[in-house]
């Protein structure tokens, strides 16, 4: 059996968009690894897989920094002698192909599920970054076995750019959700509400149309058959949060984070 590595920023992307995967390839035999920093999901991994923790400061663009998470990450690799490692986001597909190379793993597979705020905004900062991106991707996707893309836009970007030759692109139709949770026939005994329900469901980002979200409650509030619902939280560290302060509307209930999206759908 094999040694399968699973890389991310971020331990709830793993939990929620990786895991099912994961628990697949564990099923038929193979040794899993959830790779990820700690955080509040990592018990979560730790009940199902080999939870490996390493360190790594995801908003910071100091060259020095990226390099020293880099030679640690190329540690943490190394001892764990995997045979597949796939990575997902930007600064995981990077810098963790780049220290799945040093630590000779023979099969590297990224992933790409969206470009992100940076290929969004047009500001100065934006577009360096957006060319620093876009230089390591040249780079690294050399080195990588290939990189799942999930919307043909991104993928024919890249292949245009000459970041990616056409033989290493694989596309899919989804991540990884099973649309048979949502299944309506389960929820036609739920009582219905005098009142239309208006939900968002996601990080309080400017990109993601919470502004426009909370502008249409605004425009609605003499309505009292409507109510406007929003489940998700700000998201420190990304230029484009909303505050807490504007996320408090009298016009909008806010429900904060929260883990069970199919009760709020019923």
């Amino acid at each position: 059996m094999a040694r399968f590595g699973f890389l991310s920023h971020s331990d709830m992307s793993l939990y929620f968009f990786r895991s099912p995967i994961m628990r697949e390839l564990k099923k038929r035999g193979h040794e899993v690894f959830a790779i990820a920093p700690q955080g509040i999901y990592t018990p979560n991994l730790e009940k199902e897989f080999i939870s490996i923790n390493y360190d790594l400061d995801k908003a910071s663009l100091n060259p020095l920094k990226v390099s020293q998470n880099t030679a640690n990450l190329t540690k943490v690799l190394k001892e764990l002698n995997l045979d597949f490692l796939q990575t997902s986001a930007h600064k995981s597909n990077v810098f963790g192909t780049i220290a799945a190379k040093k630590a000779g793993i023979r099969v590297v597979l990224n992933l790409i599920e969206g470009l992100g705020s940076f290929y969004i905004d047009n500001d100065l900062k934006s577009r360096v970054v957006r060319f620093a991106i876009e230089r390591l991707y040249k780079k690294t996707l050399v080195l990588s076995n290939g990189c799942i893309f999930v919307n043909h836009s991104d993928s024919k970007y890249f292949v245009d750019k000459n970041l990616i030759t056409i033989d290493k692109v694989f596309s899919v139709t989804s991540v990884g959700v099973d649309s048979k949770l949502f299944d309506e026939e389960k929820y036609l005994d739920a009582k219905m509400s005098h009142k239309k329900v208006v939900l968002m469901i996601g990080r309080a980002l400017w990109h993601k149309g919470i502004r426009e979200f909370y502008e249409a409650a605004d425009i609605l509030s003499n309505r009292d058959d409507v109510q406007f619902v929003f489940a998700g939280d700000t998201f420190e560290g990304n230029k484009s949060s909303a505050s807490k302060e504007f996320l408090k509307n009298p016009n909008v209930l806010w429900l904060g984070w929260c883990e069970d999206v199919f009760s709020l759908f019923k």
